[in-house]
Formats: structure tokens, sequence, C-alpha cells
């Protein structure tokens, strides 16, 4: 049976080779992102999940991503930005809900708002800086 590496590293290459016959596929490059990111690749998986968004940028798990790639960087602004860009597209996006909600909570921001503040301002799409 072939490590998870292993499984990983042939995924990659998969990817790779697909990219040679169709490299304008937001999906083979966001699944290479995903691949890359399993194997520890990350400044490859950042890459990968950046061209994803220049050739799709209405893919809301490539910005769920990317946030997750920001975020375990230590750049939290970068992360919360990527959130919100997937949270524009699909405001229900319950991965981005709860991780915009774990790292406002790790900054120690609450959760929630009090009932009597005033809601936040929707965000703009796209405001993840690229690379």
């Amino acid at each position: 049976m072939l490590s998870r590496a292993g499984r990983d590293g042939a995924a990659i290459a998969e990817f790779r080779d697909l990219l040679r016959e169709h490299p304008s596929d937001a999906r083979i490059w966001y699944n290479l992102g995903n691949a890359c990111r399993r194997a520890g690749l990350d400044s490859v998986a950042v890459q990968a999940y950046q061209r994803s968004l220049a050739l799709e940028p209405e893919r809301e798990a490539a910005w769920n991503e990317l946030g997750e790639m920001y975020r375990a960087a230590g750049d939290t602004a970068r992360a919360a930005d990527c959130y919100r860009s997937a949270l524009a597209i699909v405001p229900a996006y319950e991965q981005a809900l709860n991780n915009l909600a774990a790292l406002r909570a790790s900054q120690g921001f609450a959760t929630t708002p009090k009932p009597d503040s005033a809601p936040p301002s929707p965000p703009t799409r796209g405001t993840c800086p690229r690379w």
C-alpha cells in the first residue's frame, strides 16, 4: 500500500501532466493545490490556488483553502480576506464561516455580534492579495 505522501506525490505528478494539456483548467490547479498542501509543499500549494483563482475567481473553495494557507503561515489579515472572499461568493459556505470564526476567536474577537451592534459591512469579492 502506498503511503499518503506517495499517493500525494503521484497525484501531484498526474495533475502536472494534466496541466501540460489543460493549462487553463482552474479545477486542475485547485486539485494540485490540495495535493501539494497535503504533501507539505506550502509555497507550491499557494501558487496553485492563486492560479486557480486567476482563472476562475468565483471558486469559493480555492479562496477558503488559500485562506487556510495564509492562516497557517501566520498571515491572519490575508487569511480573513480570503475567507471573506469565499463568503462573498457563497454566503452560507460553512467551512469559510467556521474558519473565519475560528480565526476571529483566536485573535480574541467575539464570534457573534452583540445584539445592539450594527451588522458588519459586506465583504468585497476578490480582496485577497495575490503573491
